[in-house]
């Protein structure tokens, strides 16, 4: 016992010891224990192999990780005979589709190839240098029609002032001298005189239709110059597909007969077969001028106009062939084929024509088939 305790106080010394040469701080602080120190090392060696054992549960479960991104993991895995078959049969159904269409592409390989398809690029810049001109022809309408429309209503005008005047017992010509030779412009007189008066009003006068022996229940559309051909043959396309209905007329006038042909000739494309029977005819609408002052003495305008109307039938069934205006179906392929044929053939005359000119007198031709509105 006395030996243990020796051991025991030189270890206390020791440590004393060792604490005074390991803690001593700078001036007059005294020694400094470990012991708290100790066992924070402690806690934070006891927290690191805890996490050591996490680790190694982590690197266990990874083997189920690979066990499970496995492709071949759900192939192991019980899958019904039923659900199976039904996976062939859907295969097997699958394949022969597939088979088809590539026979189809094959068949169609000769047509893809050919000269016509591959010259679509140069068709498409000809028809859009076509649809310029078309747009620039249509403008040229619009100036032209609004020009006649300016002439008649000063033609009425001039005649309603005649009229008035001849009634009042005045000169129906004040700006002729005596010579008779106009000294005032009579369109600048007129349009003094139009100033006086407004378009109040346009009364369509009823026109009846061209054909005989139709349903009481046929659909018509009556095309407008402000219709949309997407709502028109979205409704016509609509009854039409139906077998009840086997009739649809289409009527237009004015501006509106060039929509109403486009609109035919849609049906016509996506519905084969359709028999046709087309009208051409005149419409009177009466515009009526009120004056813009009452109390003036002016009298009311009726301006009467004959303007173009078209009818055009379309049946599913055959018609009277004896007709007047009767187009059968597919009709209009034979006439296209005709007309690019024929154009075509021009064109190589026309080069060729132009080969042998220049090179005879050294001067280009003169070109006969310029594209409308050319120089």
């Amino acid at each position: 016992m006395a030996a243990g305790a020796v051991e025991l106080r030189r270890l206390q010394w020791r440590l004393e010891e060792l604490e005074r040469h390991v803690g001593l701080g700078g001036g007059g602080c005294g020694p400094r224990k470990v012991a708290d120190e100790l066992v924070k090392v402690q806690v934070a060696l006891s927290n690191i192999a805890g996490k050591r054992e996490r680790i190694k549960i982590l690197f266990k479960k990874i083997e189920d990780v690979i066990k499970y991104l496995d492709p071949q993991y759900i192939d192991r895995m019980a899958v019904p005979d039923a659900m199976k078959l039904q996976f062939i049969l859907a295969e097997e159904q699958a394949i022969p589709d597939r088979a088809a269409l590539l026979e189809q592409v094959k068949t169609l390989q000769p047509i893809l190839d050919s000269t016509s398809i591959q010259a679509v690029p140069d068709h498409a810049a000809k028809l859009q240098r076509l649809s310029q001109i078309h747009i620039q022809q249509q403008e040229k309408r619009h100036d032209l029609t609004d020009s006649v429309k300016t002439l008649l209503e000063d033609y009425n005008k001039m005649v309603s002032f005649e009229l008035q005047a001849w009634n009042s017992g005045t000169d129906p010509f004040p700006w002729a001298d005596s010579a008779g030779s106009p000294t005032l412009g009579l369109t600048a007189f007129l349009h003094c005189r139009m100033e006086n008066y407004k378009k109040t009003k346009i009364v369509e006068k009823p026109c009846p239709l061209p054909f005989t022996d139709l349903p009481a229940d046929i659909i018509e559309m009556k095309v407008k110059d402000g219709s949309k051909i997407r709502n028109l043959m979205g409704y016509a396309m609509s009854k039409m597909e139906q077998d009840s209905v086997r009739q649809i007329l289409f009527t237009g006038s004015g501006k509106a007969v060039s929509k109403t042909i486009t609109c035919v000739e849609i049906m016509k494309r996506r519905l084969k077969e359709l028999h046709q029977i087309t009208k051409v005819l005149f419409k009177q609408i009466e515009e009526i001028w009120e004056p813009i002052v009452p109390e003036a003495g002016l009298d009311a305008l009726t301006v009467k106009r004959n303007i173009p109307a078209i009818c055009v039938l379309l049946s599913k069934d055959a018609l009277d062939p004896q007709e007047p205006g009767y187009q059968a179906p597919g009709s209009f392929d034979a006439f296209w084929a005709e007309t690019l044929k024929a154009e075509s053939q021009g064109q190589m005359k026309r080069k060729q024509g132009g080969g042998r000119g220049a090179g005879s007198t050294g001067k280009h031709p003169r070109s006969t088939g310029g594209m409308p509105g050319g120089p």
